[in-house]
This record gives C-alpha cells, sequence and structure tokens, in this order.
C-alpha cells in the first residue's frame, strides 16, 4: 500500500513538473517570436473570408500625377494595366499646364508628391538634382530593357550625372505652319519657305491690311524660348558653353538670331500688334482665323485648329533652314518620386506608360522609342514634317539651372521687343546675371 502510495506521488510530481517545462517552452517560444499555441480551426467561409482579406492586403495603390489633357486617354491605360497587374491599383489624378510645374516643385520639395508624376524634359533635370528622382538603372537592368530602342535626344532629357531617372515617352519639336488660301492670295508659291530669308520674304507678301504674315510669341517664357533658341541654334549659335559654365547667348552668331526675332516685329512689320499679349494657344487661334498666314508650333496643333475652322487650307513642314536646320528638342518623360512607397509596382506602370505598345496611344505627339514611330497614327502626311524633324532636333543643355535660364532670356528678350533696349544690351544683361547663375 505504501509503495503504490509513493508511486502515485511520484506520478504526481512527474506530471507537475512536465507541466511547468511546457508553460516555460511556450513562453521562450513567445519572446523568440514563435507562437506554439494552439490554433482555433476555421470553417471554410472563414477561409474564404481570410483568402479574400489577405488578396487586398496585397493591393497596392499608386498615385499618379498626369496632365489634363490626358483625362481622355489615361483612364482606358488604367484599366489595361490593373487587368495585367491584378494586385495594383492606380489613383490618378490630372492637373492643367498652368501651374503644374509650381505643384510639382512644392509637392516634391515637402516630400509630399504621388509615387508617379509625368513630367515635361526640361524638368527632369532639375527635380534629379534635388534628389527627388528614383535612380532606374537596376529596374533597367533587372528587365534588360533595351534602351537603344529610345531615340538619343529624349534618352540624354532623362538622363542626371550618367544615371537614367525617368523614361521618355513623349518626344516632339516643332514645325512651321502655313495658309495656303492666303498664299495663293499673294501670290506665293504653293509650299512653305525652306529659309529664314524666304520666310521674311513671304511673311511680307502675306502681310496686308488686318492679316498678318507671321505670328511671333510675345509672352510665356516656355514658348517665348523655345522659339528663339531655335534661331540661335539655325545660326550656330549656343546657349551655353560646353563645360555649362558660360552663358554664349551674346555671341555674333546669337546676337543675330535673337535680332531677327526682334526685327520681325519692329523692323518687318509682319507680326500682329498684339505679339506681347500672345504665346502660343493664341497664336494658333489667330491662324485658325486666318488672321496670320504662318506660325511656329507643334503637331499638337492640327487637330484644334481643324476643330475651329474645318473649312481651313493649310500645310505643314519643317521648320526654315538657316547656317544649318536645327529645332528644339521637348517632350515628356515619366518618373518614380523618391517618396514612392512602392517602387517595384512603380516602375511596372512607368515601363507600361513608356512601351512600344503603349506609348503611341499615350502620347499626344510622337513616342521616344524607335519601335513605336511605325504606329499607323504616324501615316498622316500632315505630321510627316514633325516626324522628320526629329532628326534635326536637340535637347536644351540638361542643367538644373534651365528654367531660371530662361526666364531671364525670357524679361530681357522683352526689352528688345519693345525697344527699351537694344538687342546686344540685352543680352549682354541676360549673360551677365546667367554667367552669376552658373558660378
Amino acid at each position: 500500500m505504501k509503495r503504490m502510495k509513493m508511486a502515485s506521488s511520484v506520478l504526481t510530481l512527474m506530471l507537475v513538473f512536465c507541466i511547468i517545462l511546457s508553460a516555460c517552452g511556450q513562453k521562450e517560444n513567445k519572446e523568440n517570436g514563435v507562437d506554439d499555441s494552439p490554433k482555433q480551426t476555421q470553417d471554410d467561409g472563414n477561409a474564404e473570408n481570410t483568402a479574400e482579406n489577405n488578396t487586398k492586403a496585397e493591393t497596392v495603390t499608386i498615385k499618379s500625377w498626369d496632365s489634363s489633357w490626358k483625362e481622355k486617354i489615361t483612364p482606358d491605360l488604367v484599366d489595361e494595366f490593373e487587368q495585367e497587374n491584378s494586385g495594383i491599383k492606380l489613383d490618378v489624378q490630372y492637373f492643367p499646364w498652368n501651374g503644374m510645374h509650381d505643384k510639382y516643385l512644392v509637392a516634391l520639395k515637402s516630400n509630399s508628391g504621388p509615387d508617379v508624376i509625368n513630367i515635361a524634359v526640361d524638368w527632369t533635370t532639375p527635380f534629379a538634382a534635388m534628389n527627388k528622382l528614383v535612380i532606374l538603372d537596376d529596374f533597367i537592368k533587372a528587365d534588360n530593357m533595351d534602351l537603344s530602342d529610345f531615340y538619343a535626344g529624349p534618352l540624354e532629357t532623362a538622363t542626371y550625372n550618367g544615371k537614367i531617372c525617368a523614361l521618355p515617352y513623349r518626344s516632339e519639336t516643332m514645325g512651321l505652319f502655313y495658309n495656303k488660301s492666303i498664299f495663293e492670295e499673294a501670290n506665293l508659291p504653293d509650299r512653305a519657305p525652306e529659309t529664314w530669308e524666304e520666310l521674311i520674304e513671304f511673311s511680307q507678301a502675306a502681310t496686308k491690311d488686318d492679316i498678318y504674315g507671321f505670328g511671333l510669341v510675345g509672352n510665356e517664357t516656355n514658348n517665348l524660348t523655345a522659339r528663339l533658341f531655335i534661331l540661335v541654334y539655325s545660326n550656330n549659335g549656343k546657349i551655353l558653353s560646353d563645360d555649362r559654365k558660360k552663358c554664349l547667348l551674346n555671341e555674333p552668331e546669337a546676337i543675330e538670331a535673337v535680332q531677327l526675332y526682334v526685327d520681325l516685329y519692329r523692323k518687318y512689320k509682319v507680326v500682329p500688334k498684339s505679339v506681347l499679349e500672345n504665346g502660343g494657344k493664341a497664336n494658333r487661334n489667330l491662324f485658325a482665323n486666318e488672321k496670320v498666314a504662318m506660325y511656329l508650333s507643334g503637331n499638337y496643333d492640327i487637330d484644334p485648329i481643324y476643330s475651329d475652322n474645318p473649312d481651313i487650307l493649310m500645310g505643314t513642314a519643317m521648320v526654315p533652314e538657316w547656317k544649318t536646320r536645327r529645332t528644339i528638342l521637348a517632350g515628356w518623360n515619366v518618373a518614380i518620386t523618391n517618396t514612392s512607397e512602392d517602387k517595384q509596382a512603380s516602375w511596372k506602370w512607368i515601363k507600361f506608360l513608356a512601351s512600344t505598345e503603349i506609348s503611341p496611344r499615350y502620347s499626344a505627339t510622337f513616342p521616344s522609342r524607335k519601335s513605336a514611330s511605325k504606329h499607323e497614327k504616324y501615316n498622316d502626311p500632315e505630321l510627316k514634317p514633325f516626324l522628320d524633324a526629329l532628326e534635326y532636333a536637340y535637347p536644351l543643355p540638361q542643367i538644373g539651372q534651365m528654367s531660371q535660364i530662361k526666364e531671364i532670356v525670357y524679361n530681357h528678350t522683352l526689352y528688345a521687343l519693345i525697344g527699351e533696349k537694344t538687342v546686344q544690351e540685352a543680352m549682354d544683361e541676360a549673360v551677365q546675371k546667367i554667367d552669376e547663375l552658373l558660378q
């Protein structure tokens, strides 16, 4: 009997000891991040709910900022992208051109921007210089993206310090629009002027009563400087020295170019008197209303002109030659901001937009990829001069101060246009300010 009681006591002690060891083990596991406690088995309905919740948890939302003129284009692309990438949702906001740059700049500086931004090529380098854009080289390498399929000029605008910080998708340059009816009435040839000297002659012949030969931009910084720099480049002039440390806009070639720009208004008087109020859209309206015979713009003006005046007889051509044929490369890039919380998903979105298949649909002008230029939409004869002109298009100097440089040039060109200063005086002062900026 005593032996049985002793055996029972021993068994009881062993059981207590095992319970203590088990409790200690569970405590240790939980402290080490392991939970060995029994889990309640869920029924099939709860399992389905859990799977659904997991799917929702895995879905990421990418905020993308776009331009307001894409509001009829981007939604269809968003639907296609989301169908191909079920774990990614896109939240796209649209902004008008006026104020867009400042909106982007403030957001980037305060680290409150979106994941992806659609940016003009001239903004890419300044934003990259602020360390606000993600370097894309690793993504490009991982996906074996063929950079040689991009035109050299657009790719240059997306490169900062030898690193790719955006993907080009839209490239464009300007061409010459001319009114065939006005040309006929002025006994001009049924073709565009081939040189700037001819453009002056044609403009003088077409100027009569309330019709002027040429629509010149005297308002809006970007629009004025783009057209002015075309003249500078066409006369073999330069904006900056090769080392980007000195402005060359008071050198003879540049002075001659600025003088021609001013003379179209002040000397030849072939430009509307409202020139100081006229920007790009104003000149397009004057042309559509058949009040100017010629003006420079991009192919994006073709549809609005026909919309305003379906009966207009117009032609398009490359920008006239001077000492050479040069024009300014413009366009748009897509980039990932430094504050993006899911850079891989953002990369998938910008790669989609810049792809051979999608970029012709996303671009209001021309794509930045050689393979995409074969798209059927570019078979229109009126588009051909603009597409051909890309061969002669060069980007502006890719430096962080370019926006400020354009503002200085714009202000001082106005001094010459209104006759307050000579072209040489105006450009000398502009160069001095720009050189200080470059130090």
